[in-house]
């Protein structure tokens, strides 16, 4: 499907020497290969449930969905799992859905809208339009303000997450 898109690339990339782009272009041909990361992120990102789905992970013996996609993009399980909920996520969020699509969001601040916009949808457009202005640190700060606004029970969470707080002392 995506056969003639790769060997494009390749053959765009493959002999890229950064020696070679005067320096007045660097920054510029730098925004254009991030843009290129986003978008490609942007379709993995969605595509990662669908993945899931197939469930060619259990056919090739994996544990899950996100241990499959780790060892295929060379990433953490971690990341394949944030990845993956991400994707979840999306199916219910069209604004957010949008702006991964079209490259709009890096994969972090992506994880991180679809996370808030979850628990208050009405703020996807918001938290949207604050990605581009923000750094990742203060979106992450805003999200979690946003998920915190739409707590229906905030004291029940802080039970919740103060029960299953734990120490294991090991020697």
């Amino acid at each position: 499907m995506f056969e003639s898109l790769v060997e494009a690339v390749e053959q765009a990339l493959l002999g890229f020497d950064p020696a070679a782009v005067p320096l007045c272009s660097a920054e510029s041909a730098w925004v254009e290969l991030d843009r290129i990361e986003r978008l490609a992120a942007g379709a993995k990102i969605r595509l990662a449930g669908r993945v899931e789905e197939g469930e060619g992970w259990k056919r090739a013996g994996r544990r899950s969905a996100a241990d499959h996609l780790s060892l295929l993009s060379g990433s953490t399980v971690g990341t394949a799992i944030g990845m993956l909920a991400t994707s979840r996520r999306l199916v219910s969020l069209p604004i957010a859905a949008a702006a991964v699509a079209d490259g709009s969001l890096s994969a972090t601040k992506a994880n991180s809208i679809a996370d808030a916009a979850t628990a208050a949808p009405e703020e996807q457009a918001a938290l949207v339009a604050a990605a581009a202005q923000e750094s990742v640190s203060e979106l992450k700060e805003r999200c979690g303000r946003v998920k915190a606004a739409a707590d229906k029970d905030p004291d029940a969470t802080y039970r919740r997450l103060h029960a299953a707080r734990s120490l294991c002392h090991r020697k």
